[in-house]
């Protein structure tokens, strides 16, 4: 069965059809995968992304005039589907990926949902939303959305750069992990953790730089306290599972398990604590050495009957210490 690849279609007519690499650049640059020499498309416009389990989802890069997936602009990241279309000024792509199409199971029928492809693994995860979220939307409107999708799309970056995956990205929030080979040690797939983590928060100052010129164009007031970018994160360390969920011809590959459930308590859980991350005492167990946590005991989330042992992030201690020349690089923004 072929890989994940995009159709070109010209007024209605397939032109082509290309395998999709890790990534796949959409824009009027030259440099771009598929170049769309329209006024109305950006130089870097748009990008397909591979990740991994997660499948492939499409990128708008903060273009003018958008990019459509099934007739709906779209704001960040979007998965894509198998068939889905995406419009980019006069291009048309069609994504095909046999993998995403639905799976037919014999014990259920097509009005029944199911839940297929289960397989284990120990995996650390992390979870991360944007505060202020719908606040910020409703006051700085499209401007926003565009900081918003260049947000996840260096989170992305930064996540792969780490040898994790994203599971989804939904409004404003972020699912990851990283797969723990050899269960019996997760110390080196913690540390990755810990590192996106700690570049995460350090990227957030520059967001709130972006936000308070935000604030200044539009000549308001800085004691806003919920006009500032800021992020929580939550990482968790144990066992999930791989499922393809969902009904019919709606249904979606995604990660499942009690440590996807605590990870988005704990992010929950990270305002009311004043840390911008919280951690399961299993995952600041197995951190090396050089990070430094502060034990907060336990605590019994929304929803679960068993208490669980957290950790923050020694205030001090996003550390080691990180320079600025020292975090991983990222394709720059084009204006």
């Amino acid at each position: 069965m072929a890989g994940a690849r995009v159709q070109i279609i010209v007024d209605g007519v397939i032109q082509r059809e290309v395998d999709l690499r890790e990534r796949f650049a959409i824009g009027r640059s030259s440099k771009s995968d598929l170049v769309v020499a329209h006024q109305g498309v950006s130089r870097r416009h748009a990008e397909i992304r591979d990740v991994g389990a997660g499948g492939h989802y499409v990128f708008d890069a903060g273009s003018r005039n958008g990019t459509y997936v099934n007739g709906e602009r779209i704001v960040g990241a979007t998965p894509l589907r198998h068939g889905d279309r995406i419009v980019v000024g006069k291009a048309e792509l069609c994504y095909l990926d046999e993998h995403c199409e639905p799976q037919v199971v014999d014990s259920k029928t097509d009005a029944e949902s199911t839940e297929v492809g289960l397989s284990g693994a120990t995996a650390v995860v992390l979870v991360s939303d944007i505060r202020n979220y719908t606040s910020m939307t409703q006051r700085f409107g499209a401007s926003f959305h565009v900081l918003v999708a260049e947000w996840f799309r260096q989170a992305i970056e930064l996540i792969q750069a780490h040898g994790g995956r994203v599971d989804k990205i939904h409004g404003d929030g972020m699912l990851a992990y990283w797969t723990v080979p050899a269960p019996d040690d997760p110390s080196a797939e913690v540390d990755a953790s810990l590192r996106t983590a700690r570049e995460l928060l350090t990227r957030m100052q520059q967001f709130r730089t972006d936000v308070a010129a935000l604030r200044d164009e539009g000549d308001e007031g800085d004691d806003d306290n919920n006009a500032d970018f800021d992020i929580g994160i939550a990482l968790t360390l144990g066992e999930l599972s791989f499922v393809n969920q969902g009904s019919g011809s709606v249904q979606s590959f995604t990660i499942v398990g009690d440590c996807v459930n605590v990870a988005f308590r704990l992010e929950a859980l990270t305002k009311e604590h004043g840390r911008p991350l919280l951690a399961t005492q299993k995952v600041a167990l197995w951190a090396p050495p050089s990070w430094r946590f502060e034990d907060l005991g336990e605590v019994r989330p929304r929803g679960r009957v068993e208490s669980i042992a957290i950790a923050a992030l020694d205030p001090q201690g996003l550390s080691p210490a990180l320079d600025p020349g020292e975090l991983t690089e990222v394709t720059n923004r084009t204006p």
